[in-house]
């Protein structure tokens, strides 16, 4: 496995793609997108505080988690549970250095790991959002010291350094009841997002986007055809996921009838 710095790894494929002939551009979003006789029309906001509209025959929606465009455009997202995510950024210092490897540990409420990334420290606990409550932002600092207690083998001294940085997203398992149409589709986690305890998420999307990539350059439009293909696609990567999510989970037994650990003994599609 590698740890892959995300900042830096997002630089460089912005570079590959501007130097292999794509109109890259920094900074803008898509505001608004509408379908269109041939295609989709498209609003484009900079970082300049203009807006610039250009009609595109297939849109590609990588919006992530949040499939916006996709949304726009009729799909509906549909959620497996309810996980989430509170990762805090650690600053490691001479007398508490790293763990050179990743650790996932399970606990009573969830599960976590800890990750070395150059001179920090990640940590990130996952549980169900509503065993947490609605106001989680506020009291990061006490929910890591409590809610990881009782953790073996991730180093609690990492708790007590400054954090950097903190945020709560949500990490449950979800998908767009179509994840394409006449003019759109969707890749990576705008189509299907997973639970992170399955892993290889980052690879999973590049590999998404290379077999979506090659579906285009045999059919440049997507017809019925390419959408049913891609349907049953996304059927079997959905029930191929659950099934090692059901997996995983019931690896677990020491805490059955915690709500956390219960909802999920029969996680399956």
């Amino acid at each position: 496995g590698r740890f892959v710095r995300r900042a830096i790894f997002d630089t460089d494929l912005f570079t590959l793609a501007a130097g292999n002939g794509a109109h890259a551009v920094r900074g803008a979003r898509v505001v608004e997108v509408a379908p269109e006789s041939r295609g989709c029309s498209v609003v484009i906001a900079g970082c300049d505080g203009g807006c610039n509209s250009v009609r595109a025959k297939i849109v590609v929606d990588a919006t992530g988690r949040s499939s916006w465009l996709s949304r726009r455009l009729g799909a509906v997202r549909t959620a497996h549970d309810r996980l989430i995510a509170i990762a805090a950024s650690f600053v490691t210092s001479d007398s508490v250095l790293p763990n050179e490897r990743l650790l996932v540990e399970a606990i009573k409420c969830g599960w976590a790991y800890c990750a070395p990334l150059g001179d920090r420290t990640v940590i990130c606990f996952l549980t169900d959002f509503d065993l947490i409550g609605p106001h989680v932002k506020r009291d990061l600092a006490t929910i890591f010291r409590t809610r990881l207690s009782d953790v073996r083998h991730i180093d609690l001294g990492l708790l007590e350094l400054p954090i950097r940085a903190a945020s709560v997203m949500p990490a449950g398992t979800s998908w767009l009841d179509k994840s394409c149409g006449d003019a759109w589709l969707a890749i990576g986690d705008a189509a299907f997002a997973g639970d992170p305890l399955c892993g290889g998420g980052i690879a999973t999307s590049i590999q998404d986007a290379n077999w979506l990539a090659e579906c285009l350059l045999e059919d440049s439009s997507i017809g019925p055809a390419l959408q049913k293909h891609i349907d049953r696609y996304r059927i079997s990567q959905r029930t191929e996921f659950l099934r090692d999510l059901r997996y995983y989970y019931g690896s677990e037994s020491r805490w059955p009838t915690e709500p956390f650990w219960k909802r999920r003994r029969f996680t399956g599609p």
